[in-house]
């Protein structure tokens, strides 16, 4: 989200809300770029699909088991940052911006503690958030994924309906992203969902 906001902007956007699965907290971020991927139709697909797997590959054995929990603490401090920037420039760019936490089927005790730090960014920033980890857990979440990462057609009707109602909680469209944040201060100010 920062690298698109960065290099393309809001598109005079009076609201951006963020869905931040929780399988990105630790993912690191690529483009197209970073694998050698080809913008354009090459001439051997071939050779363009064997050099990104031979890339891949030596990525996998260059991270090595010891230095993985290394590496995926880089990539979380390096994705925080990112989250914080991206956030400050919506907000700069006069939107008003609300953050939404996707749980998966498969989340841990660091993925709990990775929300946190995710949670701690945003409210620094006065930016409402809403956790749906507690809503998919009242629905049986293991229903809502088809394969336990990515939202089923339940999971989706779930999202679209939270979603809309935090919205509504925190926005109205004649308002302007400093009024949100004076309204609600350092915290996220939307009633009921804030137990989420």
């Amino acid at each position: 989200m920062y690298a698109y906001v960065r290099t393309v902007g809001i598109h005079d956007a009076d609201i951006v809300v963020w869905v931040l699965p929780s399988v990105d907290f630790r993912r690191p971020k690529t483009t197209v770029n970073d694998h050698d991927f080809p913008l354009s139709k090459p001439a051997l697909r071939l050779s363009c699909l064997s050099r990104f797997v031979l890339k891949l590959l030596g990525n996998v054995m260059a991270e090595g088991r010891g230095n993985r929990d290394l590496i995926r603490s880089r990539v979380l401090a390096e994705n925080l940052s990112a989250f914080s920037e991206a956030l400050r420039k919506i907000k700069e760019d006069g939107a008003t911006v609300g953050v939404v936490f996707l749980p998966s089927a498969h989340d841990n005790p660091q993925t709990a503690a990775d929300l946190v730090a995710y949670r701690t960014t945003a409210e620094r920033l006065n930016v409402p958030i809403f956790d749906l980890g507690p809503e998919f857990v009242k629905h049986n979440e293991k229903k809502l994924f088809y394969d336990g990462f990515h939202p089923g057609e339940q999971g989706h009707k779930l999202i679209a309906e939270q979603v809309a109602q935090f919205v509504e909680s925190f926005w109205k469209p004649d308002q302007t992203a400093a009024g949100v944040a004076e309204a609600h201060g350092p915290k996220s100010g939307h009633g009921d969902l804030d137990n989420h």
